[in-house]
């Protein structure tokens, strides 16, 4: 035995047998930071869902990207009437990542919007989430092609 792990099949077998592990161990422990530890836009919008879905609008505007161009009374506001009474609600568990554009992730999500007779009327909604600072920020996002003429 020991004459086989002083030849060199056996030392370079050797090396290549810490090498691996090295290997395995470092790839596994990245995956844990990012799944524990690290800031993701995934956490980002899944942190921001369920706080739509607990309607703590204070908590949400400071979430919010570009929420800072209206004050937060007038962001209340508009965020109120829509969770007012659970009239949106938001599925987290149908979150789909949908693409990537320098550093602004996109994510596609289904949410519940309740009609005035209190049926519920599927509505995909497309998120941004993108990184302000050290802060990951998450905005409903609207192609160019959504928007009214004009705007």
């Amino acid at each position: 035995m020991t004459a086989v792990a002083k030849s060199r099949l056996g030392i370079y077998g050797i090396v290549a047998l810490v090498v691996i592990g090295v290997t395995i161990v470092s790839v596994v422990a990245l995956r844990l930071y990012y799944d524990i530890l690290a800031d993701t836009p995934q956490k980002a919008v899944r942190a921001y869902i369920d706080t739509l879905n607990k309607g703590d609008l204070t908590k949400l505007y400071d979430m919010t990207r570009g929420a800072s161009s209206q004050s937060q009374a007038e962001f209340a506001a508009m965020v109120g009437s829509l969770v007012r009474e659970r009239r949106l609600t938001a599925d987290a568990v149908a979150l789909e990542a949908i693409g990537r554009q320098g550093n602004t992730y996109y994510y596609r999500l289904m949410a519940k919007l309740r009609t005035s007779d209190g049926s519920y009327r599927l509505l995909p909604l497309i998120l941004e989430a993108g990184q302000e600072g050290k802060v990951w920020r998450v905005g409903v996002y609207l192609p160019p092609a959504a928007l009214p003429p004009g705007q």
